[in-house]
Formats: C-alpha cells, structure tokens, sequence
C-alpha cells in the first residue's frame, strides 16, 4: 500500500478571527440602528418613562371624558390637556393582555410617530390613555384615536402616531371589550 502523502494542514484561527469581528461588528451596527430608531420617542417621553413603558409590570387602559359637571369633580382623576380639563371615568388591568408587547415597542420606535405632522391640541377628543407603572413611578400616554395624535402629560408634548395608532386603538378596543364580557 501507498503511504498517504503530507497534507499541509491550515490554521482555523484566521477564520475564527475573522468570523467573530464580523459578528461583533454586526451586533453594533444593530445596536447603533436600533438607538437610532428610539432617539426622538426617548426625547419625547424621557428616557426613564420610556423604560418604563418597555417595562412596567402593570399596565392600565385609561377611558376619558371632557370635565363638565359638578359631579364630576373630586370623584375621578383629572388631567388637563391644553386648554381642556379631562376626567378619567374608567381604569381597567390590561397588564397581561394579549398585543401589550407590540404596543410597548411601537410606543417608543420612531416609525410609529408622524414627526413633520401637526396636531391642534385645541380640537383633539382625548379619549383613551395607558398607564405605565410600577411600586414607585408610572407614565400616562394620553391618545385621540381618530386624529392619530399622543399626549405625554408628563412632558406636555403632542406627536401624531399616524402610522401606528390603528394598531392601538384596535388593541385598546379589543382590551376595554375583553375586560367589559
């Protein structure tokens, strides 16, 4: 028999150098897209507030109506918006419900705001809201399902969520509805 002839064997290192830069360069392509994507939704809401939406432990659907009677005040929580004076009338638990993670991360993705629209505070029929929260701190995000527009009532700004709000408001439908049966 034939002695098998000296294959010249080559070094995986090169490769395995190469392979892990190309991950690592990667992963921050990926890192330094995705803070790209939240930058102005972390503006508008605060960086500490828009942790807290990504992660409050209990999260509430908010139902609003204008302030007006009497009766009404000192037996609901009020916010004013502007000019008007809002009562929230309902409060519901919707901390497990099914869609809260796509509501959470469309909250804080820039896609989902419409930042050259303008939104006339003075019209707006703020109507649902959410409450992010834990044992010490919570965010209400305030919405107006038909002009598309959010109120952070803790930085006093308006934005249009256009591209996102038919999502959030079939979510807030869908969860005032499961809650109601």
């Amino acid at each position: 028999m034939d002695p098998v002839p000296d294959e010249k064997m080559y070094s995986a290192k090169p490769a395995m150098i190469v392979v892990f830069a190309l991950a690592v360069i990667g992963a921050l392509g990926g890192w330094f897209y995705s803070a790209g994507l939240q930058r102005r939704p972390i503006q508008f809401w605060g960086s500490d507030r828009a942790a807290l939406i990504l992660q409050a432990p209990i999260v509430e659907s908010l139902t609003l109506t204008p302030a007006g009677t009497a009766a009404e005040e000192g037996k609901f929580e009020s916010l004013q918006i502007g000019e008007q004076s809002w009562v929230v009338t309902n409060v519901k638990d919707i901390s497990r419900f099914k869609g809260l993670k796509n509501v959470r991360s469309a909250l804080i993705n820039d896609y989902s705001f419409d930042w050259n629209a303008k939104v006339d505070v003075a019209v707006t029929q703020w109507t649902h809201g959410l409450r992010f929260r834990d044992e010490s701190r919570q965010i209400t995000t305030i919405f107006d399902p038909e002009r598309a527009a959010a109120f952070s009532p803790q930085t006093s700004q308006t934005h249009s969520i256009a591209p996102a709000m038919v999502g959030i408001a079939r979510f807030l439908k869908d969860a005032n509805r499961e809650q109601a049966r």
